[in-house]
């Protein structure tokens, strides 16, 4: 590795052409050479390949997650349904009746990401190890990511109990 300046680079890589035989006998007259801020050019744009394909992998993990979600809603919602006509016709209100199908719901995905952050916290700290700079791994990308998370159940399990609310009760019941 050496260290050249900008208006001697031509002349030293000439001078290092010549003596290079001399310098390193086992490579004999096979003189090749690279710059180091190319070398790190070449890195960082593997790293931003790596974090384009994390995205993308991460977007369509979120959304097959939010599908199954909402499948997983309207099956429970379904299967409460007499539950929710009888609550309805008992003089339960609307709100009463999304906070009892989002609470379930709430509950899993809040102990899905207490279980979660360790072991997010363990393989991204052992990630950044890798680098020769490092940072500090902070509480908030947690904190955001359940608070995302928990957004997007309230919101793609309320599409679901707007439904099972908005229903005429008699139709759940007409046949008990």
């Amino acid at each position: 590795m050496v260290k050249i300046e900008e208006n001697k680079m031509a002349e030293v890589l000439a001078t290092l052409k010549n003596q290079w035989s001399q310098i390193n006998p086992k490579d004999g007259e096979d003189f090749r050479y690279e710059f180091l801020d190319e070398l790190y050019g070449k890195l960082f744009k593997k790293q931003e390949q790596l974090q384009s394909v994390f995205f993308a992998a991460a977007l369509l993990t979120i959304f097959i997650a939010i599908l199954g979600l909402f499948a997983f809603a309207k099956y429970i919602t379904n299967g409460r349904i007499k539950e929710i006509a009888v609550r309805k016709i008992l003089g339960a209100t609307d709100i009463q009746i999304f906070k009892l199908i989002n609470s379930s719901f709430f509950r899993m995905v809040l102990l899905a990401n207490v279980i979660s952050w360790p072991i997010a916290y363990i393989i991204t700290k052992m990630w950044l190890e890798t680098f020769a700079y490092r940072i500090d791994l902070s509480v908030l990308p947690f904190i955001a990511s359940a608070a995302i998370t928990i957004l997007l159940t309230l919101f793609t399990v309320s599409i679901q109990a707007k439904k099972a609310v908005k229903a005429n009760p008699v139709d759940a019941l007409k046949y008990e």
